[in-house]
């Protein structure tokens, strides 16, 4: 009896050795650790939450169980604003600046290295951004086996929320706008945007298109094509960057929803997809064994055999021509969305009850990278049912991203070619989170120099480029009495197909004006036009 009472004790307490759950605090920030078998190494998953989550949402109750059943160890660090038991002010989020090196000294706590043979990291969204830099750090302390970063910001800056990616469900970003501000409060929420948000954008150091250059192991990016948040060509261009091409694989799921929104809120088949294709990956990665380079065409083309990843993986062009070329009718000022990629050559045609307008463009950008830049060459020109045509030339400088907490995005310089009222004028387009505004100084009209601003926003629009949706306003700050009109809010659609020769993209354009003359009445103005943007990336 004494024999088999020693056993039951020895037995139960080699199983308690085995797997252990330890819920923990280091500096300031909490963290769950699982480890499936302490006798031994085991594999491992770093799990780095997104801006909203932390490892007790139900997303991250799904994936652990999953681990668990798969037989992975994991470690959950959440992000610092969701210490329980603390105020708003007592904590800390840093957009990713602080982060990486916060994880790599947990790490070496828990003894995550010396524990664990295989070792994995995943982030979502910001999580992503962190776990980017993380891995791209010149000594996270170990060799990881590979990186896993689900929607991921190329920078915080170019985050470029939408109401949603899909104009069948237009309230998606209300929706899950919902959603994060219940998971996380609305005190934290604002502290974490006006505090935390502005103060990162101040910085452009920790920009993950900056660190990922520096990572040698395998790579996936997975992003939802149509991501209402953060639009899928950001996974793109970071996945162009990437140091070892052979070894980076991206998948775009066909949703619209952002980041771990997908395992919950989704439709079941997402979902499967998603957890599916993330487990292949692992698997996938552990059998090619280190020191083997692992093929990221091959597992592409295992997931794309497996049905219930294959219905829901997107097979579509994703674009960063996210906004269309449009007229801003006030100034008859065509304006092109101050994107990182843009279309090399444009053309476009648009006609009001008043006037036929139009424009031709030549530009070029350089490979997408954190000092990405490029210039543009525009001719544009007005003819009125009377008068003469007017012929306007435009020439835009796209700056690098600067750092600045209001960001320059674009220099333009545009004047009259034919003399029209002495037309000349300079434009600078700014950015400050999701806004997108332009500011003009110069002779419009008349003899007098006026100030003009001008904001858009592309609020439905899909990855491929087809349509857009969107709404934009316009005023002149300055009084001139030769204004006609003073002010604009114009909501536009432009829907067309893309055509296989030179990635040429139509775009049937239709536009709706309620525009503000001098003595304050509006007027309503329909207009029709085509652009076709050759050579979209």
């Amino acid at each position: 009896m004494r024999s088999l009472a020693i056993a039951i004790v020895v037995f139960f307490g080699t199983a308690l050795l085995a797997q252990q759950t330890k819920r923990g605090e280091f500096q300031n920030i909490e963290y769950l650790y699982y480890n499936a078998d302490g006798s031994k190494p085991s594999r491992i998953i770093v799990h780095v939450p997104g801006f909203t989550e932390h490892s007790r949402i139900p997303e991250s109750f799904i994936l652990q169980t999953l681990w668990k059943e798969r037989g992975y160890s994991f470690l959950v660090m959440d992000p610092p604003q969701h210490a329980e038991g603390r105020s708003v002010f007592e904590t800390g989020y840093s957009w990713g600046e602080q982060e990486p090196a916060t994880l790599k000294a947990l790490m070496q706590h828990l003894d995550i290295w010396q524990t664990h043979n295989v070792v994995h990291i995943l982030g979502f969204s910001i999580g992503a951004k962190i776990a980017l830099q993380f891995a791209g750090m010149d000594d996270p302390g170990g060799q990881l086996a590979s990186v896993v970063a689900v929607a991921a910001p190329y920078t915080v800056q170019d985050i470029n929320m939408r109401l949603s990616g899909d104009i069948l469900k237009p309230h998606e970003g209300l929706i899950s706008g919902f959603y994060a501000v219940d998971r996380v409060g609305v005190a934290r929420m604002l502290n974490m945007v006006l505090v935390g948000m502005n103060r990162h954008m101040l910085s452009y150091s920790t920009s993950p298109a900056k660190a990922i250059g520096n990572i040698d192991v395998p790579l996936l990016f997975i992003h939802g094509v149509d991501d209402w948040l953060t639009k899928s060509y950001h996974s793109k261009h970071l996945a162009a960057l990437a140091s070892h091409p052979h070894q980076t694989a991206t998948i775009q799921l066909d949703t619209r929803t952002h980041s771990a929104d997908m395992i919950s809120r989704d439709h079941s088949d997402t979902r499967a997809a998603f957890l599916e294709a993330l487990m292949s990956w692992f698997s996938h990665v552990e059998q090619s064994g280190a020191g083997t380079p692992l093929n990221a065409k091959q597992f592409l083309a295992s997931l794309e055999k497996h049905p219930k990843v294959y219905r829901k993986l997107y097979k579509g062009h994703v674009t960063s021509m996210t906004s269309p070329s449009f007229l801003d009718p006030v100034t008859q000022h065509w304006i092109k969305a101050a994107d990182l990629v843009y279309a090399p050559a444009s053309v476009g045609y648009y006609q009001d009850e008043n006037s036929i307008f139009g424009f031709f463009s030549l530009g070029h950008a350089t490979r997408p990278s954190p000092f990405q830049q490029g210039w543009e060459a525009r001719l544009h020109y007005q003819k009125p049912d009377r008068g003469e045509t007017q012929w306007d030339a435009a020439l835009s400088w796209h700056l690098p991203n600067n750092g600045l907490l209001l960001r320059i995005r674009r220099l333009t310089l545009a004047g009259s070619l034919n003399d029209f009222e002495n037309r000349r004028f300079a434009a600078i387009d700014l950015a400050y989170l999701i806004l997108d505004f332009q500011l003009a100084y110069g002779r419009f009209y008349g003899a007098e120099n006026d100030l003009h601003f001008h904001m858009n926003w592309p609020m439905i629009g899909n990855a491929s480029g087809s349509y857009f949706l969107g709404t934009s306003y316009s005023q002149f700050l300055t009084r001139n009495s030769f204004q006609i009109y003073r002010n604009s809010l114009k909501f536009y659609l432009h829907a067309g197909p893309r055509l296989s020769v030179h990635n040429t993209q139509l775009q049937l354009t239709t536009q709706y004006d309620l525009r503000g003359d001098i003595r304050g009445r509006y007027n309503q103005f329909w207009g029709f036009g085509l652009n076709i943007n050759i050579g979209e990336h």
